[in-house]
């Protein structure tokens, strides 16, 4: 089933704009961040014998506050191509009893996502628009969609921000079919139980917390009359019950599927089948592909002329949802009109190399910083963006480029960077080649020696402890991918505010002065540099025994966040350096700090400090300190290492360094 995603209460993550990505799979339709409290949701999904599903909600929210209103009104149904609405009705009780009825006038039809740069689409909003309502008031929210799945399977997502006090959803299949034989589902999440088609075992708790939540299997037997989510197999179908539930982040998800048994392979399959249809190549096509590749030997060479192409030449638009989130225009329609989705600017560059006479495949994959898919449930709709894979040996691959299982990757969506650098909310996922020979999953590089963030300080203490000199942040890979981005179209003094901001959080208690910027790339990774003069009015202090504190990045989540850690945790990789070269003025004794060395599978931390010099002449101060986060996600399995990692480097940097004189030495 493309693009079926349902959240919890607010039915998805953002207001009533509905956020469509690049694949059309919809993340949300409308989450309300107030203090309103879910009283009850009730989601029903009946599976007919030919596959078409029927899905009917009713909702009952209380407004807690004033301001509770703005986030669920207008209350949005999400439709395309293959959701019709076949009716929708609304109504509010006031405090004092008196209610509103919505009418035919209170449903409004909009055409399109809702979102900044969408120039058309195949969805439509259906948006239930409530007058002004005091707090206390209830609303009431039903509806009924009629859907034609492109895929038999689908996602809910089962507590949204606001607590839910009583939620219930059931999945209904014909008896005796195909697909109430192998209805399958997995609940993700902080707590993770599953039940597969044919495994018993499955209907149990597996491995983990599993706090929270009770499965029953085929014996019907009541679970646990606690508070929390459970779950019942029935001979209809299943059974999903939860009561007085805490507000969350959307994370606990209901994962279900009917039919056939289905592999990441028929998956991808069925995405090959899905865009079989659409008109490839073409002579214009092979034109641009000469063009672009004239007098280019190599294929590395003839790969990056036609990634740079097509990223630059060629403007990104988020269009579509539905199946048209899945099927990509003709790329010669695409090359025409100069504008095109990922699926289109990756269609386009597949059939751009081949015209070249390099072989590459779409692939499927996830673009998101905390989520990340459930590798055990086969589905299409865990995806939101599209990009390509071409074989390692086709292109002439280096140390150094984005590579994984014999693939190099490339996001032609991504404006910056060359063949060593892919979008961290990319890095680490589980991607799906469809296409080649071997069409399955693979897991994206994590990159994090080119994430890298270097801030270097050159300072001069004089007599009275004051420090002036300068500073110098360089960053490559997102750190300058997202600085560039933000200030693009930045007045000068707008760009002097925002780097000397960026300096002055670095560098507690600095006196930033204007900064110089350098923008570009370096072996293919988005480079910013900063350099700007610094000055502190007291950095060495202390009367008896002199001190310098000096502050700097973190790179490690906070050691409270790694205490009890029972789902992956996100993180972005990235590797910190640095340095602070300190002269200290003749009679004044060298810095005396411990070496510190940590280091484990998360990544690892690193302080140093040398002096060169003497009392006479003055010291010459070097501290060095290295923090790299090499992973995306913290495993609970590894919340220990982390929290080594992020104590070391908090109390490293809380830690003022003494200045101490050499034995047998008086300043």
């Amino acid at each position: 089933m493309a693009a079926r995603w349902s959240w919890s209460g607010p039915e998805g993550r953002a207001r009533w704009a509905v956020r469509a990505l690049c694949l059309g799979v919809l993340l949300g339709a409308a989450v309300p961040a107030g203090a309103a409290t879910v009283l009850s949701r009730d989601v029903r999904l009946q599976v007919a014998a030919d596959g078409a599903v029927t899905e009917r909600l009713a909702l009952k929210v209380r407004l807690d506050e004033a301001g509770d209103l703005a986030s669920w009104s207008p209350y949005p149904i999400v439709l395309d191509t293959n959701r019709t609405l076949v009716n929708a009705s609304g109504q509010a009780i006031r405090p004092d009893g008196t209610r509103v009825i919505l009418g035919a006038d209170d449903l409004e039809t909009v055409a399109g996502a809702g979102g900044a740069g969408i120039l058309h689409s195949s969805a439509e909003l259906r948006l239930l628009r409530f007058p002004p309502l005091p707090a206390g008031t209830e609303l009431a929210i039903a509806y009924e969609v009629h859907e034609e799945p492109w895929f038999a399977s689908g996602a809910i997502s089962l507590v949204g921000e606001e607590p839910v006090d009583r939620l219930e959803v059931r999945i209904e299949t014909p008896p005796g079919s195909a697909a109430r034989a192998g209805l399958r589902w997995r609940i993700d999440g902080p707590a993770d139980t599953a039940r597969d088609a044919g495994d018993d075992s499955a209907s149990g708790r597996e491995s983990g917390d599993q706090s929270g939540i009770e499965s029953q299997g085929e014996s019907g037997e009541e679970g646990s009359a606690a508070d929390g989510i459970h779950v019942e197999e029935t001979e209809a179908g299943l059974v999903l019950r939860g009561t007085n539930l805490p507000g969350g982040d959307g994370k606990t998800v209901l994962r279900y599927a009917w039919g056939p048994v289905r592999t990441w392979q028929d998956v991808a399959r069925w995405y090959a089948d899905l865009t079989r249809d659409v008109p490839r190549g073409g002579d214009g096509l092979e034109a641009v592909a000469r063009e672009a590749t004239a007098g280019l030997d190599s294929p590395r060479a003839r790969t990056e002329a036609l990634l740079d192409r097509v990223r630059h030449d060629i403007r990104y638009v988020a269009v579509e949802v539905g199946v048209g989130g899945y099927r990509p225009s003709a790329p010669a329609e695409v090359l025409g009109r100069r504008w095109g989705d990922c699926k289109d600017k990756a269609f386009l560059l597949i059939d751009l190399l081949g015209a070249a006479g390099i072989e590459a495949y779409p692939v499927l994959v996830l673009l998101d910083r905390e989520r990340r898919i459930d590798d055990r449930f086969p589905g299409p709709e865990q995806f939101n963006h599209l990009i390509v894979a071409v074989p390692e040996d086709a292109v002439g691959a280096r140390p150094g480029d984005v590579t994984a299982d014999g693939y190099l990757f490339l996001d032609p969506t991504q404006e910056r960077g060359g063949l060593t650098w892919i979008h961290p909310a990319l890095q680490g996922q589980r991607a799906l080649v469809a296409g080649g020979a071997h069409p399955g999953l693979v897991t994206l590089p994590v990159l994090s020696e080119r994430e890298v963030k270097e801030l270097t300080v050159r300072l001069t203490v004089g007599d009275a402890g004051g420090a002036a000199g300068e500073a110098v942040l360089r960053l490559s890979g997102h750190g300058a991918w997202r600085l560039a981005e933000g200030t693009e179209s930045a007045t000068p003094e707008r760009l002097s505010e925002v780097s000397r901001r960026l300096l002055g959080a670095l560098l507690t208690g600095a006196d930033v002065g204007d900064p110089r910027w350098r923008e570009g790339e370096v072996n293919g990774l988005p480079l910013v540099e900063l350099t700007a003069p610094v000055r502190f009015d007291r950095l060495v202090e202390g009367r008896t025994v002199e001190s310098i504190a000096l502050r700097g990045p973190v790179a490690f989540p906070d050691p409270a966040d790694l205490d009890s850690v029972d789902e992956p945790l996100s993180v972005e990789p990235v590797r910190w350096n640095v340095t602070w070269q300190i002269a200290l003025p003749p009679g004044r004794c060298p810095l005396d700090g411990r070496e510190v060395v940590v280091e484990n599978p998360v990544g690892s931390f690193h302080q140093a400090v040398t002096s060169e010099g003497d009392l006479a002449a003055g010291w010459s101060v070097r501290v060095t300190r290295q923090a790299e986060v090499a992973v995306r996600w913290i495993e609970p399995g590894d919340a220990a290492a982390a929290r080594e990692l992020s104590l070391a480097e908090r109390r490293t940097l809380r830690r003022r360094l003494r200045l101490r004189c050499l034995a047998g030495e008086e300043p």
